[in-house]
C-alpha cells in the first residue's frame, strides 16, 4: 500500500510538469493604513470583471502577503478583507501575454471604528484567526496573560488544558507536541514543564494549535502540535516594551523587549526576571489490604518552593539580499530552584489502628540552565511560491541538584523525637543535549497547487547521575551508599524525510496527500556497581497524512484530515533505576518500552460571519501499544509505578468553538469538548473506558476610557484514566486593565482562580491497591502588571523584495484603487 503511496505522489509531479495553457497570477500585500504592519490571514478574492461568481483567492501569510496563480489572461477585480478591518477593492486589473505576473503591491486597510455616546471601540484583531492547517491565537487580546508565563497564556487557549505541574493535553489528550517558533522543543517531560513554567507570556506573540499536522511536522504527539511563537517586532527604527509585575506573597517579574530594525538587519532581545515562591499541599490516602504491615497510610505535605529564573532571548536577521535571510537566534535559561518539603505519614495495621507515625523533611536546592542556538536560511526564488528553508540547531539542558533528607519515626501517643533516625543526601545530576538539522524546499506547480520536500536529522542524548550518602543510625556520618548509585544514558537519533502534494479541484476543492518516512535509532546504557549492559530498539516508520477541503461562497469551509503518528518513550519512562525521593512510592522506567502508533482522523465544519466564528469537528484516535504510568503495590507495602505497553485504546470526541462580538463592548469565545475514551486489558491492567467533557469561556468586555475587563473560567467534568478517574476541576480567573498614553501603557490587575477551586484528586485502583490523592497548588494570586511601549518607529518601509515585482511582472499604471 506504502509503496502505491509512493507512485501516486511520483505520478503527481510528473502530471505537473507538462505545458500548460497561459495563464498568469497576482500577489501584493495587506497591511494597515495606520501603522503599515502586516495584515495575516486576510482573505482575498479575485472575480473577473462584471462577475459576481468567485474566481479564485488566497489567504495572507504572517508577513500580509498573498498570491492568486492559474488565472487566465483577462481583466479582474480584487477585493480584501479582514477581521477588524473595512473591506477595499482593487479594480482595473489586467493580465496579458506582455504582463502575465501583477505585483498590486501593498492594499492598506483601515480599522473598523464603532462610536457611541459612551465608549470608542477600535476595531483589531481578533483573538483568534482560522488558517487552514491551524487555529492562531493573539496574546495582545489576552489580559489575563498580563504578568504572566507560558501556562497562564495556555490554560486560556481553547481545547488546551494545563495540569498542576505544568503538563498540556489537547482535547483531554497529553501526548501533545510542543514547537517554539516552527521548531520541536528539544526539552521532554519536566524538564518541558519547568521550560514553559519560566518563559514569560509578555514574550509570546500567539499561540498556534494544531490538531491533524501534515507529513511536513514531525509525528511526535498523540494530540497534535502547540506551537510558541515569540515576540518580533517588525517595524522601521528602534522600538520596544517593558513590563514589571508585583504578586501576592512574594512574586516578582520584570521583562524587556527591544528591538531595531533597518533595511539590511533586524535585532531583538528579549529578557526577563523572575522570582516567586509558592507553597502547595497534598494527601495520600492507600488502602493495601494483602498487606498485613501496613494494611493502610495515610500521608500529608506541606511545600514551598522558591524560584528565581533569567530568560534571555537575542536574535538577529540579516537580509542578505532582497530574497535571502540568515537568522541567528538563542535561548538562555539559568535558574535557581530552593524547596522545603515535609512528609507526615501514619501507618495503620489491618484493625485501622495507628502503630507508626514518621516525618520526612527534605531541603533542595536545583540550579539549571537551558541554552539553545538556532540558525536559520530562508531563501525564496523569482518564481513565485518557489522557497527554501534551511536549519541547524543546538540545545543543552543541565541540572545539577542536592536535596537533603531526614526521617524519624515514632509510635502511637509518643512525641517524636529530636534526632533524625536516617539521613540522606542525594546529588542528582541530569545533562541533555539535542542537535538537529532541517531543509525544507517548496515547489508550485500548475493548477493553484505545490510539491514540498524535505529532510531533517535529530540526535538526542540524556543523562542522569545519582549519587546516595546515607545514616541509617545515630551517632554517625554520612557514607557513600553504593548500592542504590546508579547512573543512565540514552541515546535516540531520528533520520527523515517527507514529501506533500498539495493541488485544487475546481473552485471549491483542495487536497494535500504526503508521506513521511523515519528511520530511529536509540541506545540506552544503565550502569551500576553491579552492571553495565545496554539495550536498543532500532525502529523504522512510514507517516502517511491527507486532507481534503470544500469552500463554500459564504465563508464556510467543510475538512476532512488524517494522519498517522507516533508517541515515542522519554527519558523517564526507560529509565530503569528507581527514585528514592520518598521511600513509601518508588517511581522507575521499563527499557522494554516500545512507541505508540496513532491513526487520527477528523471532519471539521468553519464558518465566519460578520460577528465572529464557528467551528465545529467530530474526530477520533486509534493508538497501539499505548504507554501508560501504572502502579502497584509490592509485598513490603511500598507502592512502585512503571510504565508498560497496554494493548490499545480507541477515543473519539465532538468540539464546538464559537467566537464573536455579541455587542459593541462584549465580545468572547466559548468551547465544549465531548469525548469518550476506552483502554482495553493488559498485564496487571483491567479495561477502563468512560465519557468526559470539558467547557471554556472568555468574555471580553470594553468599557469606556479605555477599559477593559476579562474573565475567564473552565470546568472539566470526571474523566476516565488507566487506573481510576480524575474528579472535576474547575476555576474562574479575572484581569482588569487601564490604558493610557494613546495606549503605549497599560496597568493591569489580573487574580488568578478567583475562588480558589483549582486542585486535583484522583481515585486510583490496582493490583493490590485503592488510592485516593490530592493536590493543591497556590493558585489564587493576584497580579499587578504595569506595560509600556516606548520609542517612536517610523512607517514601515518593506523590504526590496516585497515591492520589487520582479522580472516579467505588471504595474498598476491601469489600476484604480475603490
Amino acid at each position: 500500500m506504502y509503496r502505491l503511496f509512493l507512485c501516486f505522489l511520483f505520478l503527481g509531479v510528473l502530471v505537473s510538469l507538462p505545458a500548460q495553457a497561459p495563464k498568469g497570477s497576482i500577489r501584493g500585500r495587506l497591511a494597515d493604513n495606520l501603522a503599515g504592519n502586516p495584515i495575516a490571514f486576510g482573505a482575498v478574492n479575485v472575480f473577473a470583471r462584471g462577475q459576481d461568481s468567485l474566481l479564485s483567492g488566497a489567504i495572507t501569510d504572517e508577513k500580509g502577503r498573498f498570491l492568486v496563480r492559474d488565472l487566465p489572461y483577462g481583466s479582474y477585480r480584487l477585493e480584501a478583507q479582514a477581521i477588524g478591518f473595512e473591506p477595499r477593492t482593487v479594480v482595473g486589473l489586467i493580465l496579458s501575454a506582455s504582463t502575465p505576473r501583477l505585483d498590486v503591491g501593498p492594499v492598506t486597510l483601515a480599522p473598523v471604528t464603532y462610536e457611541t455616546e459612551a465608549v470608542e471601540i477600535t476595531g483589531e484583531r481578533p483573538f483568534e484567526e482560522i488558517a487552514p492547517d491551524r487555529r492562531i491565537y493573539r496574546i495582545s487580546q489576552l489580559p489575563l496573560a498580563d504578568g504572566g508565563f507560558a501556562p497562564d497564556v495556555l490554560r486560556q487557549i481553547p481545547s488546551l488544558t494545563v495540569g498542576m505541574e505544568g503538563e498540556l493535553a489537547l482535547r483531554g489528550d497529553g501526548q501533545v507536541a510542543l514547537f517554539i517558533d516552527g521548531r520541536p522543543s528539544p526539552l521532554t517531560g519536566s524538564a518541558r514543564a519547568a521550560f514553559l513554567s519560566q518563559l514569560p507570556a509578555a514574550s509570546i506573540e500567539r499561540v498556534e494549535v494544531i490538531t491533524n499536522p501534515s507529513a511536513r511536522f514531525d509525528p511526535e504527539g498523540t494530540a497534535g502540535i502547540i506551537n510558541l511563537v515569540l515576540k518580533k517586532d517588525r517595524r522601521q527604527g528602534l522600538s520596544g516594551s517593558l513590563n514589571l509585575t508585583a504578586a501576592t506573597r512574594h512574586k516578582y517579574q520584570a521583562g524587556t523587549l527591544l528591538n531595531y530594525r533597518t533595511p539590511h538587519l533586524n535585532f531583538m532581545l528579549n529578557y526577563g526576571y523572575r522570582y516567586e515562591q509558592r507553597f502547595g499541599r497534598g494527601t495520600d490516602e492507600r488502602a493495601q489490604p494483602e498487606v498485613k504491615a501496613p494494611s493502610f497510610i495515610r500521608q500529608e505535605a506541606d511545600v514551598l518552593r522558591r524560584t528565581s529564573t533569567h530568560m534571555i532571548h537575542p536574535v538577529l536577521d540579516l537580509f542578505l539580499s532582497p530574497r535571502q535571510t540568515l537568522s541567528i537566534g538563542t535561548i538562555i535559561n539559568p535558574r535557581v530552584l530552593w524547596g522545603d518539603e515535609t512528609y507526615r505519614f501514619d501507618f495503620l495495621d489491618p484493625a485501622e489502628a495507628v502503630y507508626e507515625q514518621a516525618r520526612r523533611q527534605t531541603e533542595q536546592v536545583q540550579r539549571g540552565q537551558i541554552l539553545d542556538v538556532d540558525i536559520d536560511y530562508d531563501l525564496r526564488f523569482a518564481q513565485e511560491g518557489r522557497s527554501l528553508y534551511a536549519n541547524a540547531s543546538y540545545a543543552t539542558f543541565t541540572d545539577v541538584a542536592e536535596d537533603r533528607f531526614s526521617q524519624v519515626y515514632w509510635g502511637p501517643n509518643v512525641l517524636p523525637p529530636d534526632n533524625p533516625d536516617e539521613r540522606q543526601i542525594l546529588n542528582q545530576a541530569t545533562p541533555s543535549t539535542t542537535a538537529t538539522l532541517m531543509l525544507d524546499y517548496v515547489h508550485p506547480w500548475s493548477g493553484g497547487g505545490k510539491w514540498e520536500g524535505g529532510f531533517s536529522y535529530r540526535a538526542r542524548t540524556f543523562g542522569n547521575d545519582y549519587t546516595y550518602q546515607s545514616l541509617l543510625s545515630q551517632p554517625g556520618s554520612l557514607l557513600p551508599d553504593t548500592s542504590i548509585r546508579s547512573t543512565f544514558s540514552y541515546q535516540e537519533a531520528v533520520y527523515a524525510a517527507y514529501s506533500n502534494l498539495s493541488g485544487k479541484l475546481g473552485k471549491r476543492w483542495s487536497w494535500q496527500a504526503g508521506l513521511r518516512a523515519e528511520q530511529v535509532f536509540t541506545l540506552g546504557s544503565p550502569f551500576t556497581e553491579a552492571t553495565t549492559d545496554t539495550f536498543t530498539y532500532d525502529y523504522f516508520r512510514l507517516f502517511p497524512s491527507a486532507y481534503l477541503t470544500y469552500q463554500t461562497p459564504k465563508r464556510r469551509s467543510l475538512k476532512l484530515s488524517y494522519s498517522r503518528r507516533i508517541s515515542r518513550p522519554d527519558f523517564d519512562a526507560v529509565n530503569p533505576f528507581p527514585t528514592f525521593e520518598d521511600p513509601y512510592y518508588l517511581t522507575l522506567g521499563n527499557p522494554g518500552l516500545i512507541p505508540e502508533d496513532i491513526h487520527s482522523g477528523e471532519l471539521s465544519f468553519h464558518s465566519r460571519g460578520k460577528r465572529g466564528s464557528l467551528t465545529a469537528a467530530v474526530y477520533g484516535r486509534y493508538v497501539t501499544q499505548i504507554i501508560r504510568r501504572v502502579q502497584e503495590t509490592l509485598p513490603s507495602g511500598i507502592a512502585q509505578a512503571t510504565y508498560l505497553n497496554s494493548p490499545e485504546a480507541f477515543s473519539a470526541g465532538s468540539e464546538f468553538i464559537a467566537n464573536g462580538r455579541l455587542t459593541k463592548w462584549w465580545s468572547g469565545n466559548a468551547t465544549l469538548n465531548v469525548f469518550y475514551a476506552r483502554y482495553t486489558s493488559g498485564a496487571s491492567l483491567l479495561p477502563s473506558e468512560g465519557l468526559a467533557w470539558q467547557v471554556q469561556a472568555l468574555s471580553n468586555f470594553r468599557l469606556p476610557k479605555d477599559v477593559m475587563i476579562q474573565v475567564s473560567g473552565q470546568y472539566r467534568a470526571p474523566r476516565p484514566l488507566l487506573q481510576g478517574e480524575m474528579r472535576p476541576v474547575g476555576w474562574v480567573d479575572v484581569a482588569l486593565r487601564k490604558s493610557f498614553f494613546k495606549r503605549k501603557a497599560a496597568l493591569t490587575l489580573r487574580v488568578s482562580d478567583v475562588f480558589n477551586t483549582l486542585d486535583y484528586t484522583l481515585l486510583l485502583a490496582g493490583p493490590g491497591f485503592d488510592q485516593t490523592r490530592y493536590r493543591k497548588r497556590e493558585s489564587q494570586i493576584a497580579y499587578l502588571t504595569f506595560s509600556y511601549r516606548f520609542g517612536k518607529p517610523v512607517r514601515r518601509q518593506e523590504r526590496p523584495d516585497q515591492d520589487d515585482p520582479g522580472p516579467g511582472a505588471g504595474n498598476l499604471e491601469e489600476a484604480q484603487i475603490d
